[in-house]
């Protein structure tokens, strides 16, 4: 006759097996992330901040405080202009301050507008923010095209952060709100697949 602990050691044996499956099943999910996860390809930049198309980009010149001992500048550097560029170097928009430049504290916001006003295609762009003294301060985004409504591709948006060298200056990029660019009218919809 079996007695209580013989029972449990019984039924633990048969949800083993069970249990067993279900952490494979949720480890290959994990694995999948749906097909979303970014691959490392050539052209592509080793982090970014991903943005839908028609999504403003808000960034800004950060200044960290080992920067002005490092530099023995009291003061921090100014900002002479920015521009958008392309992977290949071709300048996409670009805004000067040549007379007065601006300090850290401006906000630059770019409607993924090219010089000539069109909004410009899904790819990587390089940002990058001219200062007076501390050269020039890049970072990266990739546009993303929004999946239409009846797209069977998860809407996922992921982007790869970039850790600044101790003392250096950086570019700290946001995702904004819509331009306008997108007159239609779009429904999304998401699967869960844990895409940010």
């Amino acid at each position: 006759m079996l007695e209580w602990d013989d029972m449990e050691v019984v039924t633990m044996r048969r949800c083993l097996p069970l249990v067993m499956v279900l952490v494979s099943l949720a480890g290959l999910v994990a694995l999948a992330d749906c097909g979303c996860a970014p691959q490392q390809d050539a052209g592509v930049p080793p982090c970014f901040t991903a943005v839908w198309t028609c999504e403003t980009v808000l960034f800004q010149l950060v200044v960290p405080g080992e920067y002005i001992t490092a530099s023995g500048s009291p003061l921090p550097p100014l900002i002479a202009g920015w521009r958008i560029e392309k992977m290949d170097g071709t300048v996409v928009f670009q805004k000067l301050f040549p007379d007065v430049p601006l300090g850290a504290w401006y906000q630059m916001v770019w409607d993924q507008r090219d010089l000539s006003g069109h909004v410009v295609a899904p790819d990587y762009y390089r940002l990058v923010v001219q200062t007076t003294s501390g050269g020039d301060v890049t970072a990266f985004v990739q546009v993303v095209q929004r999946p239409s409504l009846f797209s069977c591709t998860p809407t996922c948006l992921r982007s790869r952060a970039c850790v600044p060298a101790c003392g250096a200056l950086f570019l700290a990029v946001e995702r904004g709100g819509s331009t306008g660019c997108d007159c239609s009218l779009t429904l999304f919809f998401s699967l869960p697949c844990g895409c940010h």
